[in-house]
């Protein structure tokens, strides 16, 4: 692409990459998704939004439901972010400042397309799987808990 690299520049520039990438986007999801997910745990009025996905048809579980009103809520909001980045990224690797500025730019600017596309595909995918496994594993623990009470319950019984 016609950008000259050097390694010495790019390896002095590793903390102000790892500073420009960050993990806030992330953070920000993942706290939406768990509030959402708080939220469908909750009882609802007839009138919520919940129960109108549920009759549509939009999502099978709550989780997924969780997961797509967390993207709904903040999606905009950090593919925004990633757009603005981009584009300041790309002004300076497209700036013709020698010295290192336009090669950091120039990485940093690919760097963050692809982060933005594996946030966008892989990490919820992970994140939805998350949640469903914490789910199932609650759901477990719930059904031993009654399992043990129900024994204990019949040793009782037996006295």
């Amino acid at each position: 692409m016609g950008v000259p690299l050097n390694m010495v520049l790019l390896s002095e520039g590793l903390p102000f990459l790892v500073v420009t990438i960050g993990f806030e986007k992330s953070i920000i999801l993942t706290k939406a998704v768990l509030s959402a997910a708080l939220d469908t745990r909750r009882p609802r009025p007839q009138d919520s939004p919940m129960l109108a996905a549920q009759k549509v048809g939009v999502s099978s579980t709550p989780m997924q439901y969780a997961v797509q009103v967390a993207i709904q809520e903040k999606g905009y909001e950090i593919v925004r972010d990633y757009a603005i980045e981009i584009c300041i990224l790309a002004a300076g690797a497209a700036s013709g400042v020698q010295g290192g500025l336009q090669q950091f730019c120039f990485l940093a600017a690919w760097i963050l397309v692809s982060t933005a596309f594996s946030f966008s595909t892989f990490y919820t995918a992970v994140l939805n799987i998350k949640l469903e496994i914490n789910r199932i594993k609650r759901h477990i623990a719930l059904r031993q808990s009654t399992g043990k009470m129900t024994e204990s319950i019949d040793a009782l019984r037996e006295l």
